[in-house]
């Protein structure tokens, strides 16, 4: 296989400390110069015959452009390529004081929700929702200035003000109306559609999911024309989506070249400029990850598990970041896997179902989610993932099995909790069982505004009499708790007085955690928190290091992880462990081999 340079190689020795030190930089990074990696530059710098693998795992060297590979052969999305996307806004006019004005929007909360409320009714719920949580800031500001604490009756009474003057926004009253009987919004249409309505607009591939290592490197910008048909623009997301699936799994250059042709002129152009950036490559070996045995289970990082069960494999809440050339660790991307029989989904939220990982996802794969309930806003998680092509869904409720292979299956179960906004949307969590024994997926759930839990809503009683002791159980440690109106525009359909009060969320403190682990009688492993190397800043709570400045703010209050694991001898999900289902852990899956494409 023919490779080039990733970047422009630099070698530097320079005197340090009286010794000479050699240093190797790639581009503007700087690479582990150990002797292997400086004997494999040197030979290839002389043109000599050198470890090119080696070469390529440390960022050295990637294959060349495929342009040139038969039909027959086997291509990919490069590993370390990264995908934004960017949604056509929705246009509208409202009324103002000289006339009519003309305003953009588009969807700032959770998308499968808000992609499904049409601009002329979104508008009003997020302009609405800016002065009244604007309003909260400043009665913050104010009491906390003067050194006092904030009634929070008093507060009710000054946002419900607030309220009732914003609810006379000639925008806002065809959308909702203000009841001052119950001090809350009551919706006059209905918020939603079931029609996605902010389509992909334009979708940039960079060469490196930091973004510091792809400036000066070629990306991929291809900007779409949606156009005002929902439905035009809707098949050619699809069409999109279903070509990126295909992309980041592997398959036959003949086939791109097909469907190039075949497909609307946003795949030819997206095609061209990959090409043209070299971010297409030729494909790995398969089966790159260490197998499973049936039962096994590896922790990627954040949510997401692979499982082998019955011999079939599957992906709880998928969000495979891309790689980078500064990973410490190999992350893992989906060629890696040996298979991919279906995917599970427990709830709506970005870091669980990830826009990106559906581009990335093979759209005929079977895929599983909540089923939802009726409410004036829920996730859309049926249409959601119909809008990305997929054509295989089916709604879980709980209590609903589904079974794989040999003594394998996956039962659905409540979710309760992290619904800050209280708009009761369904969520799942799930018991993956192998041969009678049972491991469960707790992920976010917790303790709901009404005191209700797994633990005391009985499911873990049952799931224990059923399968024995539930081992091991993934669960998160969050304990978040802020007012309900800081979070999205999904709190206006409550009641004011909930406005400023904390929202139900995920608030596992030491005490909940030991009785989850006391009522599963299993191994309690934490996780949903980040937890690899690969996740952005934000979601990591399992650091290795201490807490930065900005962590420590966010977690103020919070149990510390020396506490949770006194109080219910919790570990700590490492990427690429694994578990055995019903036993706990069993040790650590090999990485990846990265081959020249990485």
């Amino acid at each position: 296989m023919k490779v080039v340079l990733s970047n422009p190689l630099r070698i530097e020795t320079t005197p340090v400390d009286g010794r000479m030190i050699t240093r190797v930089y790639s581009g503007g990074q700087e690479i582990p110069a150990t002797p292997e990696v400086l004997a494999a530059v040197t030979r290839f710098a002389r043109g000599e015959t050198a470890d090119t693998e080696l070469l390529a795992n440390v960022g050295v060297l990637q294959p060349a452009a495929v342009e040139s590979i038969p039909d027959e052969a086997m291509a990919v999305l490069h590993p370390r390529v990264a995908l934004d996307l960017d949604l056509r806004p929705g246009k509208l006019q409202i009324a103002g004081p000289t006339g009519p004005r003309r305003r953009s929007v588009l969807p700032e909360s959770s998308l499968p929700i808000s992609c499904f409320v049409p601009g002329y009714r979104l508008w009003p719920l997020q302009h609405v929702a800016a002065a009244i949580q604007q309003a909260w800031f400043l009665l913050l500001r104010g009491s906390q200035g003067r050194g006092r604490s904030l009634d929070l009756d008093q507060a009710a009474d000054l946002l419900a003000a607030v309220a009732a003057e914003e609810a006379r926004d000639p925008a806002v009253q065809p959308v909702m109306e203000w009841d001052p009987s119950v001090r809350r919004f009551e919706p006059l249409v209905r918020l939603q559609d079931d029609v996605f309505q902010y389509p992909i607009s334009g979708l940039v591939a960079r060469s490196d999911r930091d973004p510091s290592l792809s400036r000066g490197r070629p990306s991929s910008r291809v900007s779409l024309d949606p156009g005002t048909d929902l439905a035009g623009a809707q098949a050619e997301m699809v069409a999109l989506s279903i070509f990126l699936g295909r992309l980041a799994g592997g398959a036959t250059v003949g086939e791109f070249r097909s469907r190039v042709a075949s497909g609307p002129p946003s795949l030819g152009a997206l095609w061209s400029a990959l090409l043209a950036a070299q971010q297409i490559v030729p494909a790995p070996p398969p089966n790159a990850l260490s197998p499973l045995e049936p039962g096994e289970i590896v922790f990627f990082g954040h949510a997401t598990l692979y499982a082998n069960l019955g011999g079939l494999h599957i992906l709880v809440d998928p969000w495979l970041p891309p790689a980078s050339a500064a990973d410490p660790l190999p992350a893992p991307s989906l060629p890696d896997l040996p298979a991919l029989d279906a995917v599970f989904f427990t709830h709506h939220h970005w870091d669980h179902v990830n826009p990106e990982m559906l581009l990335k996802l093979d759209k005929r794969l079977p895929v599983y989610f909540p089923a939802p309930r009726s409410a004036a806003l829920v996730p859309k998680l049926d249409r959601f993932l119909e809008a990305f092509g997929f054509t295989n869904a089916t709604p879980l409720a709980a209590g609903a099995e589904v079974a794989l292979g040999v003594g394998g299956r996956v039962v659905a179960c409540p979710f309760h909790g992290e619904d800050p906004a209280r708009i009761g949307f369904a969520g799942a969590t799930y018991a993956l069982v192998q041969d009678e024994r049972a491991a469960f997926v707790h992920v976010d759930s917790g303790t709901d505004a009404a005191g209700q839990s797994l633990v005391t809503d009985g499911t873990i009683d049952r799931l224990r009499a059923r399968f024995g002791e539930l081992s091991p159980v993934f669960a998160t440690r969050r304990q978040e708790r802020t007012a309900q109106v800081e979070h999205g525009f999904e709190f206006l359909l409550r009641p004011v007085d909930e406005w400023v009060r904390p929202a139900e969320n995920c608030d596992n403190d030491a005490a909940f955690l030991a009785g989850l682990k006391r009522a599963s009688g299993g191994a309690l492993v934490l996780y949903s928190e980040g937890g690899a190397p690969w996740y952005p800043a934000g979601t990591d709570f399992l650091r290795r290091g201490p807490p930065t400045a900005l962590d420590a703010c966010r977690e103020l209050g919070w149990d510390d992880l020396a506490t949770i694991q006194q109080a219910s001898g919790a570990t700590v999900a490492e990427p690429y462990q694994r578990w055995k289902v019903g036993f706990g852990a069993t040790g650590a899956v090999a990485p990846p081999r990265r081959g020249p494409r990485s």
